[in-house]
């Protein structure tokens, strides 16, 4: 009895032992993981929690949700949208007359969109609420709501060049870019998507209009969607890390007995679960790393299997670096054109691209008219409707 009762004692010695030294390994990854550091220089996983704050929701947001509320319509939302992909699309200025729908929506709700514009172009970016402290239920933009304002936007300012007015024209662009800054100051992933969306709406209907741009129009076109997305998307992995480390098992809940349950089975699963964590937090980076290295407009990124979604967002947003490009250069194009009456015979910085894998060409031909292309095809995935042109083409 005696010597079971040793071999006993050294068992259990012999588990102990073995569970204090994976425990130690299991935290030990975790801490690894923590100490990490992410790239476009967001540092380590402290670093990153400090990327945003917990904020209220300013007078700008405000007053425009409370102006919106008559723009909501579902029912005319696929025309507004058909008729803005459809003017983009082109490779020139022409647009077309609105379908009646569209014509009659701009009537009803045109000094509405005015209104709204006013706001936005004289008053800092939206500010909704945000709160670091939650991992799920905390405060959001209503981004369906956001997006009919980029539609708005950009519908009431193709009219406006239509009946040329592009001065405000670029007043309704300006205010799509108000929002933006309020998207992207954001923490959220999707709001940061939201943001390249709605932006790729003006940046299609800036092509549409005379030069010179006005100085507001640079902020946009060397902002770093990008890094923005990336860096959302590294505080989204280190929030729900920090998270788990706090709630090993789980959110506290309403019930005293489960949440009882959930401490005690934290015991003995708190460093797995942490373990697991941090594995996670390493592939989350790791998935930001390749995202990060990644300089082509037509970016094909090496991810998991299981994130076909962002690859796809990522393919989108090199692609809308592109189109902002292209813009700008045509944008310069037309500013030259304005000055001496013709198309430059050549302009060197037009050449010039950040995109690795393909470069502009510029030319004029010998009855004055001129073609600016991006130098390859960036194919587009069948869902997107509203593509910007990498290829234009004018008269003289």
């Amino acid at each position: 009895m005696k010597k079971a009762l040793i071999i006993a004692g050294v068992i259990a010695a012999l588990v102990a032992l073995l569970w204090f030294y994976a425990v130690r390994h299991l935290n030990s990854t975790a801490v690894t993981a923590a100490a990490a550091r992410w790239p476009n220089n967001l540092g380590t996983t402290a670093d990153i929690a400090r990327l945003f704050t917990s904020h209220g929701e300013n007078e700008t947001a405000t007053r425009v949700a409370e102006l919106s509320k008559p723009l909501a319509s579902t029912s005319v939302r696929p025309v507004l949208s058909v008729y803005i992909a459809h003017a983009i699309g082109k490779e020139n200025d022409d647009i077309d007359a609105p379908p009646a729908a569209v014509t009659t929506w701009l009537a009803e709700h045109g000094s509405e969109v005015r209104a709204i514009q006013q706001q936005l172009v004289v008053r800092e970016p939206p500010q909704w609420a945000v709160d670091t402290d939650k991992l799920r239920d905390a405060p959001m933009p209503k981004l369906i709501d956001q997006m009919d304002l980029y539609r708005a936007f950009a519908v009431d300012a193709l009219e406006h060049h239509r009946a040329g007015n592009d001065a405000v024209a670029w007043d309704d662009l300006h205010a799509s870019w108000k929002l933006t800054q309020g998207l992207v100051a954001r923490p959220e992933l999707i709001s940061q998507l939201i943001a390249v969306a709605g932006t790729r709406l003006s940046n299609g209907v800036a092509a549409k209009l005379s030069g010179p741009a006005p100085a507001w129009r640079h902020e946009l076109a060397t902002f770093d969607f990008g890094g923005a997305v990336i860096a959302a998307f590294s505080w989204e992995a280190v929030h729900r890390w920090r998270y788990l480390q706090e709630h090993p098992s789980g959110e506290p809940t309403s019930d005293p007995g489960r949440n009882e349950m959930r401490r005690f089975l934290a015991i003995g699963l708190a460093p797995l679960l942490r373990y697991r964590g941090g594995q996670a937090l390493d592939a989350q980076r790791e998935v930001a790393t390749e995202l990060a290295s990644l300089r082509a407009c037509d970016p094909h990124p090496r991810l998991p299997p299981m994130m076909p979604s962002v690859a796809e967002a990522w393919r989108r947003i090199g692609r809308f670096r592109a189109e902002v490009e292209g813009v700008e250069k045509l944008l310069a194009l037309k500013a030259a054109r304005a000055q001496s009456g013709t198309w430059p015979e050549s302009m060197p910085s037009i050449a010039g691209s950040s995109c690795s894998d393909g470069s502009w060409q510029y030319q004029r031909a010998a009855d004055g008219s001129m073609s600016l292309a991006f130098s390859r095809a960036i194919p587009v995935a069948k869902p997107q409707t509203t593509v910007v042109p990498l290829v234009f083409r004018y008269g003289k």
